[in-house]
Formats: C-alpha cells, sequence, structure tokens
C-alpha cells in the first residue's frame, strides 16, 4: 500500500517538475537568457526520473497481477481435484459401478466376506487419488492422474488413514495399466526426460516381476501367460473414471 502511494506521489512530484522545466525552458530559449540550458538540464533530468518511475511502478503492477493469476489457477485447479476426488468416493459410496462389481466377482474365495468395505468405496481425498484393483492391491497416485504406484493392502483395515499397513511393490510410475485375477500388466515411465516408457508383468501371487524393453515383447508374454482380459491397457484418469 505504501509502496502504491509513493510511486503515485512520485510521479505527480516529477510530472509537475518536468512541465514547469519544460515552460521555463521555452521560455529562457525563446528570449535567449542566461540559464537557459539549466532549465533544459532540469527538464530533461525530471523526464529521465518520470520515465524510471513509471516503468517500475508498471513492472510492480505486472508482477503483482501475474502472481493473482497463478494463485487463482492453483486455487481453481485444487477445487477442481478436490470435487473430481470427492464426487467420485460418493459415487462408489452410494451406487456400486460395474468396476466394483466386477472388482468384487473375481475375488479369491479365501477372501469372500472378509475385505473391508473401504477397500471399494475410499478413492481419495483432494490431491490423493485411490484405485482399487483386485483385493489386496491398489493404486495411489498423489496430485494428478498422470502416474500411479501400486501397493498390497492385506495388513490395512481404515484407507482413510495414513501409515495404515500398506506395503509398496516397487510398481512405480504406472502410466497405464490392465489386470486379471492373477497377473497384473503396465506401461511404466522409467525416464522422465526422455520421456521412455517399459512394460511390466506383475504377479500378483508371487510378486515377481518381468521387465520388457517393447510392446512387443510384452504382448507375446503377455499371451503366453493367457492373460484373462483384453491387453488393451487403460490409463489411471480412465480407470478411475470407471469407479
Amino acid at each position: 500500500m505504501l509502496g502504491g502511494l509513493f510511486y503515485f506521489f512520485g510521479i505527480f512530484i516529477l510530472g509537475t517538475l518536468t512541465l514547469v522545466c519544460s515552460v521555463f525552458s521555452i521560455i529562457y530559449f525563446a528570449n535567449n537568457k542566461k540559464g537557459k540550458f539549466i532549465w533544459l538540464s532540469g527538464f530533461l533530468a525530471s523526464l529521465l526520473l518520470l520515465l524510471l518511475i513509471i516503468f517500475l511502478l508498471v513492472q510492480k503492477i505486472t508482477h503483482k497481477a501475474r502472481n493473482f493469476v497463478s494463485d487463482l489457477e492453483h486455487s481453481f485447479e485444487m477445487n477442481i481435484d478436490t470435487t473430481f476426488a470427492n464426487k467420485s468416493y460418493k459415487r462408489a459410496d452410494t451406487a456400486q459401478s460395474k468396476q466394483i462389481q466386477y472388482l468384487k466377482m473375481i475375488e479369491k474365495p479365501e477372501h469372500k466376506n472378509a475385505i473391508p468395505s473401504q477397500f471399494y468405496t475410499y478413492l481419495g481425498f483432494q490431491d490423493y487419488y485411490r484405485l482399487p484393483l483386485v483385493y489386496p492391491f491398489a493404486i495411489h497416485c498423489t496430485d494428478s492422474l498422470d502416474n500411479g504406484y501400486l501397493y498390497n493392502e492385506s495388513e490395512v483395515v481404515k484407507f482413510d488413514q495414513s501409515d495404515n499397513g500398506e506395503v509398496h511393490t516397487g510398481i512405480i510410475n504406472i502410466v497405464e495399466f490392465n489386470f486379471d485375477q492373477n497377473i497384473f500388466i503396465a506401461k511404466i515411465k522409467y525416464d522422465t526426460e526422455k520421456n521412455k516408457h517399459r512394460y511390466i508383468i506383475y504377479f500378483l501371487n508371487s510378486g515377481e516381476k518381468e521387465e520388457f524393453d517393447t510392446a512387443a515383447e510384452f504382448t507375446k508374454r503377455a499371451q503366453q501367460l493367457k492373460f484373462g482380459k483384453s491387453l488393451q491397457l487403460l490409463s489411471c484418469q480412465k480407470y478411475f473414471k470407471l469407479l
């Protein structure tokens, strides 16, 4: 506030001084009086200072405007993410989607009637997203749904609490994925700067993992294992919408 008043006060003083010096410069030069160059120098100096302080004021206003827009955009994005996560949570909690029905259908016999209800209904909050797969596995995404991390949640009782016993499988940067009762397949990003990807096959029962550099090798191996679903991979964003 005080900084802004200083700029406007300075513009007023220098503007007045520039005007006065310009008038007297014209008068003194018109009458060829002594001191005409002093008034001319005063005019030029005050004009340069006036232009400088106007430039600094514009720069200050532009900086504040950029910060305001940036904060506004960030707030807007956070509101969208929060609404998106909360609406999806309610949708899964009140009306089971076909995807959740499928997850319940492929539960292993030993897990029937023993899975906490939150495993299927808790999908995250604000900038944290949770994507349940075949029990006890789930993908977690932080900040956005661009990539995820695979967790084993067999020891989890309260899914809406942090440090709740979930175990990281070591599968990170999941861009696209699919799964059946026994196998999790995924495309993962392993070099962010060069945007390079690999393909993995993770055996849900044993925790073993196979990696492939090309989609052709990956597809051939998945077919050999008789993967129980289509080999079409889904992004975390698309899968989240299915829930």
